[in-house]
């Protein structure tokens, strides 16, 4: 495994569906409760901050707190939407986090694991552009460039409705990344990202659900797919961009 990859750490799907709401709801009522729990223990110091986290973010971009606590407690089609995002994430051999996919117009595509500098991607996006095979970086690190007929770029996800994305919607090249809200790797990349769609018009950024080192990273994806309901992908955007600095 990759020294910028964090590694599985809770079973899902079933950890969304039975795992996360009632997380979730127990957040919610701490928050409100002042640490008590719904059976009256104290709540824990990092379940108290994430109730502050994820309802800070949502104060922090204008949304409206009473809106996101009704999802979170009925929040079945962003399970679903997560749940689709895990689902492909596997399939196209995501074991860690960030798993990323830079997919081409003309179906090509290149998996990237792990939280690669800004120099790397660089070199894949211009080894796509000069129809090479593949790029090599620095310490030997090939990243190889699949053909559409392979199997990688016929299981990922095509960019649907359901998606969040950042950059120009027409752009040659898409990064899809599956990322964990929780993990360190993920925030270094969320910044390489940015920098990388603000200065290229010919990138954009797909994010996908991928909360897999803990309950704390279930509650933060359902949160954001609440605040994307209510406030749209800029305001999904602007929410994680808070997430991922904390």
């Amino acid at each position: 495994m990759s020294e910028n990859t964090s590694t599985e750490k809770i079973s899902l799907p079933g950890a969304i569906i039975l795992g996360s709401v009632i997380i979730a709801i127990g957040i919610i009522f701490a928050f409100g409760g002042r640490g008590v729990n719904q059976g009256g223990a104290p709540i824990g110091q990092d379940q108290a901050t994430q109730a502050m986290d994820i309802f800070a973010a949502a104060e922090a971009i204008g949304a409206d707190v009473d809106t996101l606590t009704a999802c979170l407690e009925n929040g079945e089609n962003q399970i679903a939407k997560i749940e689709a995002d895990i689902d492909n994430a596997r399939l196209t051999g995501g074991t860690g986090t960030p798993h990323s996919i830079i997919l081409a117009r003309d179906g090509r595509t290149v998996l990237v694991q792990g939280a690669q500098e800004q120099a790397v991607w660089e070199g894949i996006l211009g080894a796509l552009a000069e129809g090479q095979s593949s790029f090599i970086a620095s310490g030997d690190r090939v990243f190889t460039i699949e053909s559409p007929e392979s199997e990688l770029s016929r299981n990922i996800m095509a960019v649907r409705d359901a998606d969040h994305i950042l950059g120009n919607p027409d752009a040659e090249y898409t990064i899809i990344e599956y990322s964990d809200m929780e993990c360190g790797f993920c925030k270094r990349l969320h910044g390489t990202l940015h920098t990388i769609v603000d200065r290229r018009n010919d990138v954009n950024w797909v994010y996908r659900q991928f909360p897999i080192l803990s309950q704390n990273s279930v509650v933060k994806s359902l949160a954001s797919e609440c605040i994307a309901e209510e406030k749209g992908n800029d305001g999904f955007w602007a929410y994680i961009d808070i997430l991922m600095a904390v």
